[in-house]
């Protein structure tokens, strides 16, 4: 069993991919496997991963006849894996150097299932220096542990007194097997195109026992303004298509019915959903 399993979501990232994979490839920490879910990818992501395949057996890639989202690959990925603890990477994002052997530093005899480590921003097109520390600070939030429903108050609960939120991503989470396995089958398999990452780690959260912060340890970084995420000026027609698909994650994330009742609802009750859903509701004025 490998220390960790990378879970890597990868559509039409030709540009990126080769540079994403190796830089897991050259981490000094090698206890690991690389799952790569082609999700049909129409550019040349499919043959750059078919040459890294080939050339290290510690990654595996999983090809995706029709294109599902990159939530729906996440999952596949995780119904892979085989890994003490689990990780996900974008495709066109990268590992830091050294960050596998300092998180795993970190996380030899942790009982906690979620350790949030630090990401670095490093950024790309329009993105100023100054925007990107902006967001590493506000992604690097959190100390000490949370447990019980605490963990999904830090990120989800929207009342004035919740000053310090932390931020909704599953990049910068380490899952431990046990609680990456309950979510993946409590997790909907519908599709979700926007926001995906903040119903996952809601999932991730409401299901954990214990969640620490090691911010200080950097891990990830994480190239905003590139790919499929930046500034630029939406159409009327893709800020229509981006509220629909917020909607489906609020959607996925309503108390009743919920997907995950008999699990979510009971411990946490219904005002765990409320805090997201409300929020997404009024940037798409969802009905609730």
């Amino acid at each position: 069993m490998p220390f960790y399993s990378i879970v890597i979501p990868a559509y039409n990232v030709g540009p990126y991919i080769s540079e994403c994979v190796t830089s897991v490839l050259d981490q000094d920490d090698r206890d690991f496997e690389i799952l790569v879910v082609d999700d049909a990818s129409t550019d040349e992501t499919p043959r750059l991963l078919a040459q890294l395949a080939a050339k290290d057996p510690r990654v595996h890639v999983i090809t995706q006849q029709a294109n599902s989202g990159r939530h729906l690959a996440r999952l596949i990925g995780l119904e892979n894996a085989r890994g003490r603890w689990m990780l996900f990477l974008d495709g066109d994002d990268q590992l830091h150097e050294g960050g596998l052997s300092a998180l795993r530093t970190q996380l030899e005899g942790e009982d906690a299932d979620l350790v949030r480590f630090g990401m670095s921003v490093v950024p790309k097109g329009s993105v100023s220096h100054a925007q990107a520390r902006q967001m590493e600070a506000s992604y690097n939030t959190g100390e000490g542990e949370l447990s019980g429903s605490a963990i999904t108050q830090a990120t989800y609960d929207d009342m004035p007194g919740n000053q310090s939120r932390v931020l909704w991503s599953v990049v910068n989470l380490a899952v431990s097997s046990r609680l990456a396995m309950a979510a993946a089958r409590l997790m909907t398999r519908r599709r979700l195109d926007r926001l995906e990452d903040a119903y996952e780690n809601f999932v991730l959260s409401a299901l954990a026992r214990k969640e620490r912060f090691a911010t200080g340890t950097i891990v990830y970084d994480y190239h905003w303004g590139r790919g499929v995420t930046g500034s630029s000026r939406l159409s009327p027609r893709e800020q229509e298509r981006h509220c629909r698909q917020i909607a489906a994650v609020a959607e996925a994330m309503r108390p009743a019915p919920c997907r995950c009742a008999g699990i979510l609802c009971v411990r946490h009750g219904a005002g765990a959903h409320a805090g997201l859903v409300g929020e997404a509701a009024r940037q798409v004025s969802l009905p609730r």
